[in-house]
């Protein structure tokens, strides 16, 4: 129609995905122009509906959306409306999180828990990963499932992942200095963050804290192994540069390669805890499994095994030679002064 215009998001992006779209889109629109020297105001109604739960031909998905938009008009204007009410309810609740988000970000609502990392021939933790928690007012202690993808949908990941970064290097350094032994902390950064251009400044910051630079371990996603962009492969080498070392998290569910691992200065592969769920019974997963550790010894780097939680699975890792093992097997997450202690039982440090 004249006023009307309709818009296509693809690409495997979730349905609650639209509203950060539909927000971004409304703010634009309400940007003040001028036409003849006067300042015009104007703003829109959006109305959003999703392939299949609203319609899987394309004619009543536009007269779904068209109708949505009616009902964001009948809401006052300025606004986006969902076609289905649940949807609508589901993104109402995404947005007030990442409004809380920002003040948890402003009052430091956020605490980091540790879990470890064993080597099972010594039964002694030599590092562990940091993993954040936001201690919410209201509800209680959540982990990142609850609010990391709203993080980086609304733009705040590298403001929690900045505060993460410092706070694990603190932390660690601390530990080090009471004699808990040279343990060295993981952190996970996302491609957001990787592509942020203060991260070395936070890097460079966090290790301010008097923590040698080859104890903190940056963690990023295989995704980013797959994107094989120049940008990554420079920022990669400058973290090298700087001291940290590199791991891939969740090896093994990103298709990537050989190819893809000799350009990255990687320094450790994490086997993804899909793959060992059913570890020794299913014939395929040890196959894979075999393969990563052939692969990571092959070209020479460092490997832990997470999500290790039965005896089975540590036997069978240990005759393959992985002694690194992170999971509920030995201890979950743990907060500081939990985590301290378990260090001081298993490594008998004072």
């Amino acid at each position: 129609g004249g006023d009307e215009f309709s818009i296509m998001l693809s690409g495997g992006l979730a349905a609650n995905d639209a509203a950060y779209v539909a927000k971004r889109l409304l703010a634009a629109v309400r940007e003040v122009f001028k036409i003849g020297g006067q300042d015009i105001f104007i703003t829109a109604s959006i109305g959003i509906a999703v392939y299949p739960d609203d319609a899987n031909e394309t004619d009543s998905l536009l007269k779904n959306a068209s109708a949505a938009t009616e009902a964001a008009k009948l809401q006052g204007r300025d606004h986006y409306q969902f076609y289905s009410k649940e949807m609508n309810v589901e993104a109402e609740k995404r947005l007030q999180i990442e409004s809380e988000l920002r003040y948890a970000i402003a009052n430091n609502e956020f605490e980091l828990h540790y879990q470890p990392k064993v080597d099972q021939t010594s039964r002694k933790v030599v590092g562990m990963e940091a993993l954040v928690r936001w201690n919410h007012p209201e509800r209680g202690l959540l982990s990142p499932f609850h609010f990391i993808s709203i993080a980086e949908n609304a733009g705040m990941i590298s403001a929690i992942g900045e505060w993460v970064i410092y706070e694990a290097s603190r932390q660690t350094k601390q530990w080090h200095d009471e004699g808990l032994g040279k343990l060295k902390v993981s952190v996970n950064v996302s491609p957001q963050q990787l592509l942020d251009k203060n991260l070395m400044r936070t890097i460079d910051a966090a290790l301010d804290s008097g923590l040698p630079p080859e104890y903190l371990v940056i963690e990023i996603t295989e995704s980013v192994l797959v994107a094989d962009d120049e940008r990554i492969i420079a920022i990669l080498r400058e973290v090298r540069e700087h001291g940290p070392l590199l791991s891939i998290d969740d090896f093994g569910t990103g298709y990537s390669s050989l190819s893809y691992l000799k350009r990255f200065p990687l320094n450790e592969l994490k086997i993804d805890r899909s793959f060992l769920v059913d570890v020794p019974e299913r014939k395929d997963d040890i196959a894979i499994v075999k393969a990563i550790i052939a692969m990571a010894n092959g070209l020479e780097l460092s490997l832990v095994a997470e999500g290790v939680e039965n005896e089975a699975q540590l036997t069978f890792l240990q005759s393959l030679g992985c002694n690194t093992i992170q999971g509920f097997y030995f201890s979950k997450p743990l907060p500081p002064a939990e985590f301290a202690n378990f260090v001081r039982d298993m490594n008998g440090a004072e």
